[in-house]
């Protein structure tokens, strides 16, 4: 444990010169009270006013970075849940959140203020089971703020972190009771063999990851009350179990059943988040490893008397006898005990061919169903998806739910609008407008009057509208196999659902940038640029020669139908100018790759280095509530506003406004369109490693989190391969994950997660693509990926 905070001593800051600090940068003077910490300094402040606060002077061995992560924690489930009683930052006078300090050896320090909570902590309640299940409660609630939080140093290694607990085998020899010690043996043992080889598979996040009873407050006057959680100092990305597993752990400190207060505290967990059936069978082993830590740690650091905390021989008595307790009962009765405490849904008594023969009485047979084995999902949380049965499935697809399913930011703005008011836009309402001003702010100069509609097809069909209004002209501009959406008008846009022919005398298609296979491969920029000036003079010539000349050319920016490829300037600069020199309007369709999905850009239109002229918004807009939106320039618009005009029942709602509000916030507070880009690299790089194990992929192409892998029966012919991308698909839906495939041959597989995709989802996702590819037996001779 050498070069660990737990190995190095606190700090021992003089409390007159801790004073000085806080008079000089927070202007407080009172009274200073030390208080008890594992591995830091810290005190509590009483001003002569009555005001209390908390100043925690982090041992020497904190990283900067890991101090950051869990003061910008702490301010964000202030901003997502205000009502989760925790201390809040208290800024020094020039406005920081925290402060140098140099102890007597020149060793720098850093030090932060917070907010004091009153109460009492659970440790000194002598019957605490009132309490349990409000904590439980509590501490779920705190996961879901955290559920989308972000940090470069949320990975940081954490000797608590009970995820890693077999690393603290070499160690297991300062526990001097040898029953003791046996009872920890067996549990690092079977953890090693039963329970680290499925925790990659489990949902994780960032965690509290000390919820025990000395870091809980309940009211004085109402044990059942919580008053505060405390100490951010073992927050760690890993398993969300693990956070449930730790409370059970130790809130039952005091309690005369830990397993009755175990259950109560997983009672009152799950009526916020519900488990999934695996992090249940695997509580009891994470319980018994936290404890197994515990008196592994607590021995170790005893040894060294290491901490300004006194150690208690009754501290390790009470945690040896919760582990006897836990690793003695027995697991399918304890399991059958956890499934009651958390109400664990039954399996649907409705069959997938009974609800497959009711859809088909109820449904028009146009509808079209995901995956050769169809999926019953009944609920979303995050990047997961749940089927009936209770099984999670890694959503790496559905880019309606840009910022995870049922963010609670998103579900409570609707909630809470919803309870207000919802109507039209024909009244005055501040919501609206304040969402036109946020999302004008993200485009460019010139755009920046809006109108709302309700879907991205709606959006397109308004936008062509606007692009045949403005000079008169009738014609358009589509990439080869797009889909645009499906109103009438639209659809005759979407090639991928109705290809150019007869009837169409309108529409012309241009191939897309296709640098693997496509008519630009292997080209220079300069060529690049002759060959789509060609290509476009060509195209226009037809259009007039139909009686047409262009009023728009319409592109989605990330060619998500077509096969995914990414915009060059020398591409749309090239065949903007063509259009534009024709009288045509530029129309961006960011339905797909608008939100900072690219990760490089907000919108995917800015890799082409061209403004356009009207910009269409839809699905990840308002996170799966229904909204899209219209930007265009005041001049299009007003010559629009010259016909009979354009009204839309429930596009621009206060309700759909105030989803969108909310998942702006989201982006921008959590720095989404930066993780789309981190994740996305190393997503992209993962794949590059596949593909040197497996023939079959061709080439991997796209950026940020919006990825497409090509399947090919060989790298050399580069000849499509559709069957063999759908047995893939279908592999990883039975594996647990969920992705799509595009393009005009179908075989390009389509990796569209929510924006908070992690890391740890990517390298999920990359593992099952592996075993996909291994299962279905794909051969194909080798060759260079594309």
């Amino acid at each position: 444990m050498t070069g660990n905070v737990l190995s190095t001593s606190a700090p021992a800051f003089a409390p007159h010169v801790v004073a000085e600090r806080l008079r000089v940068d927070w202007n407080l003077m009172g009274t200073l009270r030390a208080v008890e910490s594992e591995r830091d300094q810290n005190f509590r402040l009483d001003t002569p006013d009555g005001a209390r606060y908390f100043l925690r002077i982090s041992n020497r061995a904190e990283k900067q970075e890991v101090v950051d992560f869990r003061i910008q924690a702490m301010a964000h489930v202030s901003r997502w849940d205000p009502g989760i009683p925790i201390q809040r930052i208290v800024p020094t006078l020039s406005g920081a959140d925290r402060v140098l300090i140099t102890d007597g050896e020149g060793v720098i320090h850093m030090a932060h203020m917070v907010s004091y909570l009153d109460g009492i902590t659970l440790s000194e309640i002598s019957s605490p089971r009132l309490a349990l299940e409000p904590i439980g409660k509590m501490l779920a609630r705190l996961g879901r703020a955290l559920r989308g939080f972000f940090h470069p140093a949320a990975g940081h290694e954490l000797l608590w972190d009970i995820s890693d607990v077999t690393r603290l085998r070499p160690w297991l020899e300062q526990v001097t009771s040898m029953p003791h010690r046996d009872a920890v043996r067996r549990v690092l043992d079977r953890f090693e063999e039963f329970v680290a080889p499925q925790l990659p598979g489990l949902r994780a996040q960032v965690v509290h990851g000390d919820a025990t009873a000395d870091n809980v407050l309940v009211r004085r006057d109402d044990p059942a009350m919580v008053a505060g959680i405390l100490d951010f100092g073992d927050m760690v990305h890993a398993p969300l179990i693990n956070d449930v597993a730790i409370a059970m752990a130790h809130m039952v400190e005091n309690d005369s059943d830990p397993l009755a207060g175990a259950e109560a505290v997983l009672r009152g967990y799950t009526t916020v988040t519900p488990l999934e059936e695996q992090e249940l069978q695997m509580l009891q082993d994470l319980i018994c490893a936290r404890l197994a830590a515990t008196v592994i740690i607590t021995a170790w650091r005893g040894a060294r008397a290491i901490g300004n905390r006194p150690a208690d021989p009754r501290d390790d008595e009470s945690v040896a006898r919760r582990l006897t307790c836990f690793s003695a009962a027995d697991p399918e009765d304890l399991l059958r005990r956890f499934r009651a405490a958390c109400h664990a849904a039954p399996t649907s008594s409705l069959s997938a061919p009974d609800l497959m023969a009711r859809r088909g009485r109820v449904l028009a047979p146009g509808y079209s169903l995901f995956y050769d084995q169809p999926l019953h999902i009944v609920r979303g949380d995050g990047v997961w998806l749940y089927d009936e049965s209770g099984r999670a499935y890694l959503d790496a697809y559905n880019n309606v739910a840009h910022v995870g399913h049922c963010h609670p930011r998103v579900v409570e703005a609707i909630s809470r609008q919803a309870a207000t008011l919802n109507t039209n836009t024909r009244y005055l309402h501040e919501v609206i407008l304040r969402y036109g001003e946020r999302i004008s702010a993200y485009l460019p100069p010139g755009l920046e009057v809006c109108t709302f509609v309700c879907t991205g097809s709606e959006a397109n069909d308004l936008a062509f509208q606007m692009a045949r209004c403005f000079r008169g002209h009738t014609g358009a501009l589509v990439s080869d196999y797009s889909y645009h959406g499906n109103t009438e008008l639209v659809s005759r846009l979407s090639s991928a659902d109705f290809p150019i022919r007869g009837g169409k005398d309108f529409v012309r298609d241009f191939p897309p940038p296709d640098k693997y296979r496509g008519w630009l491969r292997d080209l220079d920029p300069a060529l690049t640029r002759k060959h789509v000036a060609a290509r476009a003079d060509e195209v226009i010539a037809g259009l007039a020669a139909a009686g047409h000349q262009p009023a728009a050319l319409l592109l989605d920016s990330m060619f998500v139908s077509e096969g995914i490829f990414t915009l060059t300037p020398e591409y749309l600069q090239t065949l903007c100018e063509c259009v534009r020199a024709a009288g045509g309007l530029f129309i961006a369709d960011e339905v797909q790759g608008g939100f900072g999905r690219s990760g490089e850009h907000f919108w995917s239109f800015a890799f082409g280095d061209v403004v356009p002229d009207i910009v269409t918004l839809g699905k990840p807009m308002g996170n799966g509530h229904p909204v899209a939106l219209v930007v265009t320039t005041r001049e299009i618009a007003g010559q629009f506003a010259k016909g009979p005009g354009y009204f839309n029942t429930f596009g621009g709602n206060p309700v759909a406004c105030a989803a969108a509000l909310a998942v702006l916030d989201v982006i921008e507070e959590d720095a989404l369109q930066q993780n789309a880009k981190d994740v996305g690299l190393h997503l992209r790089t993962g794949l590059g490693e596949l593909a040197k194990r497996h023939g079959c992929i061709g080439d991997i192409r796209g950026t940020g989190l919006c990825l497409g892998v090509e399947i090919v029966m060989d790298r050399e012919s580069r000849q499509p391969a559709p069957a063999q991308a759908q047995r893939i698909k279908n592999r990883l839906r039975d594996l647990g994950v969920l992705i799509g495939t595009t393009s005009r041959h179908d075989n390009v597989l389509k990796i569209r997660p929510p924006l908070i995709f992690s890391r740890t989802n990517a390298d999920h996702l990359r593992a099952a693509l592996d075993k996909s590819l291994l299962d279905c037996g794909i051969e194909s001779s080798p060759g260079q990926v594309g």
